[in-house]
């Protein structure tokens, strides 16, 4: 279950588009100002996502869809989010509770030691 929630949409469409338009690091780092090109590896990988008013430029390097971009980022963030309800709930059912005065001391109420 998890590992279909782990697809994410908006990295597969970075990663498709990169390849289909042929964009190369050196684009990146000219087109965004920037040394590295590790913030992109982290989208198109899923690690991370871009903020909201990068999405045009975004769209026109890697010449796709500004909407169809917008969408894909939609669905992928509400994915994370389910996923992490998902590991939430699961680390949940996996904790011990304790719910009643027998587990919380070894012995029944009539053989309890008294408190002098």
């Amino acid at each position: 279950m998890l590992e279909a929630m782990m697809d994410n949409t908006f990295a597969k469409l970075l990663r498709d588009s990169k390849r289909v338009s042929g964009v190369r690091e050196r684009t990146l780092k000219t087109e965004f100002n920037v040394s590295s090109v590790s913030t992109f590896n982290n989208w198109e990988s899923g690690e991370s996502f871009p903020k909201e008013d990068r999405i045009p430029l975004i769209a026109r390097v890697y010449q796709v869809d500004e909407n169809q971009l917008r969408q894909a980022l939609e669905e992928s963030k509400l994915a994370r989010e389910e996923e992490k309800r998902v590991r939430r709930g699961l680390k949940s059912r996996n904790k011990v509770k304790i719910s009643t005065e027998y587990d919380l001391y070894p012995y029944p109420a009539a053989v309890m030691p008294r408190s002098y």
